[in-house]
């Protein structure tokens, strides 16, 4: 099975340093499941807790206030953009991120590695089809 973290209708639950690393915690990110493209071909929905974690980042925005539902976000690795984030998923390299919420804040991240992981028990919220 593969899956990807797409970041509308995520819920972080907190942004927070971690030495030099940003550690962006999904208290509910929404993943898609699929045997083929997770988020592209066929599959379901779910939501569980995730991370995002970002080697040697800095970061603008108010930390403090970056939290809540996104209605969108992006990552570019080396200039690519990724439009969903494969999730298990680890790389080194140019790293920039967006994350927009629906309160209106803005986090901008820039990095040198990208680490993306799921925890928790999934829930099921709705099958899709591509």
């Amino acid at each position: 099975m593969n899956e990807a973290l797409e970041f509308h209708d995520s819920q972080v639950g907190s942004v927070e340093y971690r030495n030099a690393a940003l550690l962006v915690a999904f208290s509910s990110a929404y993943i898609h499941r699929s045997t083929g493209r997770a988020g592209i071909d066929s599959g379901e929905g779910y939501v569980q807790p995730a991370q995002l974690l970002f080697g040697e980042a800095s970061a603008k925005g108010d930390l403090s206030v970056c939290n809540g539902r996104l209605s969108h976000g992006s990552v570019h690795v080396e200039g690519s953009a990724l439009s969903l984030i494969p999730v298990p998923y680890s790389t080194n390299g140019s790293i920039k991120a967006e994350l927009v919420f629906e309160n209106g804040e803005v986090l901008a991240i820039a990095a040198k590695s990208l680490q993306c992981s799921s925890s928790g028990e999934p829930r099921f919220v709705e099958p899709y089809v591509a």
